[in-house]
């Protein structure tokens, strides 16, 4: 995607960093107001905010001088402001705006000391007096230009434009082009107004904007370049050539890479990109390139102590008149988002209270072993568990205690199990577990452990309450489906529960006889509690 300046931003910053004091005037339906003020302007009205302010607000019993002048197409009015003269003149720069510069009214011995070139003309245009910036910006000395037509001496294609002035009592300017001695081409804002302490003589001030001039048409000349380097300053910017070399990094790569902008000076476009995702940067690259169209990717980038940033970046050809192609790479960091995403599907896929695989997860998990089992013929083993005596602890406790009695039920069933099982809450109490490659026999010594797990007394408000589990457990073989497999174990803890709880059974096989007294013994005490 190709961004773009916003040009009036731009010289809006560069107008309020002037030395001359300036306003926008722009006409709307309340008025004239004014829509800009430099830096120097509101320093000269005591630091008065004049943005949005009316000519009656800002030069009070003046506003209706400098009014007058507006209607003309560039003019000068004095004005006194606080007791002081100013000389305030106004240029037209669109339709219904004009730019004002306010200036003291320049005393006689002062000429010499204007900060802008000057010179004092006849009414023929002759150069009577210049001062000595006239001589630094344009390079003729006091000699060489006394009598000179000031139109021929610096070509400035002005000529009869000063005549009104005299007449009419009235200053007039414009953007003109000069030529120095050395034959240099000078921009200056050219004005010309009645000098104040000779009659019959003119005032011409050459305001130099050269640089501003200059600076102005190589943004236009590199517009889409400085466009999108303006658009993205808080990003990591790199721009190469044809040869993928960075001929420009930008200062954001010490923030996310710990290395100053000029390490990547000269160096491929791909440095300090996770290596693992190079491959897709360079294809993305290449694409941009080939069809002339700005690719986004998302890949990291390495930090110096060690870690990454996750990165988007957009990718841009720019193809300037006459020049080979470059690319622009603009990285914006999404580590936070990132790790959001990640924060959200490990929320879709555990369960918030014990931390646990849950149901969601626990059936995709289900379905992969299935899948896996089907081609190696491989039996696995799901235990289905549940607490017996719960609902009690809820009712005598709270259910405050009743989550911490889950949360410590489900650290001791996954201690009781392999690393390569799967313990899942399903909700309430129900637990399940995965056993992959378990037959009958090693599901037997997982519930075993699970059992023992759970004969340690658990401490609420100071409180030893017993908790026991009852297991129901399936094996896998061939031809079972996945509804079977949870069939089998439901069916399994059932029967668990119908020997006395605290036991486990396994589906297909017979529970021994002595089970149900075996177990009803250990559970007639349940719950105990002892202080």
């Amino acid at each position: 995607m190709t961004a773009h300046v916003d040009t009036e931003s731009l010289f809006r910053r560069v107008f309020s960093t002037l030395g001359e004091r300036l306003l926008i005037m722009e006409k709307t339906s309340s008025g004239i107001m004014c829509s800009a003020a430099n830096n120097a302007a509101e320093a000269f009205f005591s630091g008065r905010i004049l943005t949005g302010r009316t000519m009656a607000d800002i030069f009070g019993s003046g506003a209706e001088a400098v009014e007058v002048c507006l209607a003309d197409k560039a003019c000068t009015a004095d004005v006194v402001f606080e007791g002081q003269r100013l000389s305030v003149k106004t240029v037209p720069v669109g339709e219904a705006e004009w730019m004002l510069t306010l200036k003291p009214v320049t005393p006689a011995d002062s000429f010499s000391v204007l900060p802008d070139a000057a010179a004092v003309l006849d009414s023929s245009g002759a150069i009577q007096r210049i001062n000595s910036v006239f001589t630094k910006t344009f390079g003729w000395s006091a000699e060489e230009s006394a009598g000179q037509a000031e139109n021929a001496l610096l070509g400035t294609g002005m000529d009869g434009f000063h005549t009104g002035v005299l007449p009419m009592n009235q200053s007039t300017g414009r953007l003109a082009s000069c030529t120095a001695k050395d034959g240099s081409i000078r921009r200056v804002f050219l004005s010309y107004a009645p000098y104040q302490e000779e009659t019959g003589l003119l005032l011409a001030l050459y305001k130099d904007v050269t640089p501003l001039y200059n600076h102005y048409r190589e943004l236009q000349q590199n517009e889409e370049t400085f466009r999108l380097i303006a658009d993205y300053t808080q990003d990591v910017i790199r721009i190469t050539g044809a040869d993928g070399k960075i001929n420009y990094a930008s200062p954001a790569h010490e923030r996310l890479t710990g290395m100053e902008a000029s390490f990547f000076q000269g160096k491929s476009y791909l440095t300090f990109i996770d290596k693992e995702d190079m491959a897709a940067v360079e294809e993305r690259a290449a694409y941009a390139l080939e069809q002339g169209v700005s690719v986004q990717v998302e890949h990291r980038l390495f930090h110096k102590g060690g870690a990454s940033n996750w990165v988007s970046t957009t990718i841009t050809p720019v193809c300037e008149e006459a020049e080979t192609p470059k690319l622009i790479f603009i990285s914006r960091d999404i580590s936070m988002m990132k790790e959001t995403e990640e924060n959200l599907r490990s929320l879709a896929m555990h369960d918030e209270l014990t931390g646990l695989a849950n149901r969601r997860r626990f059936r995709r998990l289900m379905e992969k072993e299935m899948a896996r089992s089907s081609r190696t013929v491989q039996e696995f083993s799901l235990l289905m568990l549940d607490c017996d005596n719960f609902k009690t602890i809820n009712d005598t406790y709270g259910h405050a205690a009743g989550d911490e009695v889950i949360r410590i039920m489900a650290k001791r069933i996954t201690r009781s199990v392999r690393d390569s099982d799967t313990v899942a809450r399903m909700g309430g109490d129900e637990f399940h577990v995965l056993v992959p490659g378990a037959g009958s026999t090693e599901g037997k010594a997982v519930c075993r452990r699970i059992l023992a797990a759970m004969e340690e007394p658990i401490v609420l408000d100071q409180v030893q309450v017993y908790v026991t589990v009852s297991i129901g457990a399936s094996v896998y073989a061939p031809g079972k489906t996945e509804d079977t497999l949870y069939q089998e174990s439901d069916e399994a803890l059932y029967e668990a529960k119908m020997l006395g709880k605290q036991t486990f059974h396994i589906y297909g096989e017979e529970a021994a006889a002595s089970s149900r007294w075996e177990k009803l013994r250990r559970i007639l005490p349940i719950p105990r509690f002892r202080n």
